[in-house]
């Protein structure tokens, strides 16, 4: 049946009775407006990083990043995005203002993904992209949407 329950953890239950985070449903939910408090990473000077997911909004702060061949002569700094946490995850990445030091440089994204996706965020074209994280027993990756 429908329950409701808060823990003397301060942790909140809709449909279950053992929430492990702030606010766990166990059921479809749906909201009129997607809201996240957006976080920031600066992706420093070298030639890789690794995203760090505080927030399904991500903002890069990308203009001291420096590149290296990827392969084939093509240069790029290279960010690598971790696993999900959970299954429908989203995440999406926005480069705010210039990419290295003379706003030319793409970021290559790594990571483990599936399905068709964009490979890179390119200075003056493609500076944000989505992503959902999808795991089941036998598939886990993000996906771009």
């Amino acid at each position: 049946g429908d329950f409701f329950v808060i823990k003397s953890d301060g942790k909140v239950g809709i449909g279950t009775t053992t929430p492990s985070v702030a606010l766990e449903v166990d059921g479809t939910i749906k909201t009129d407006y997607h809201i996240t408090a957006p976080a920031a990473q600066d992706l420093g000077s070298g030639t890789t990083s690794t995203l760090s997911i505080d927030s399904s909004l991500m903002f890069l702060d990308a203009d001291s990043i420096t590149s290296a061949d990827v392969g084939g002569g093509f240069q790029a700094h290279v960010l690598t995005i971790p696993n999900g946490t959970t299954s429908g995850q989203k995440l999406t990445l926005v480069v705010e203002g210039i990419m290295g030091g003379s706003n030319n440089i793409p970021i290559m994204i790594a990571g483990n993904f599936g399905g068709t996706y964009q490979a890179a965020l390119a200075a003056n074209s493609i500076t944000s992209m989505t992503f959902v994280y999808y795991s089941t027993d036998t598939i886990s990756a993000w996906y771009q949407v």
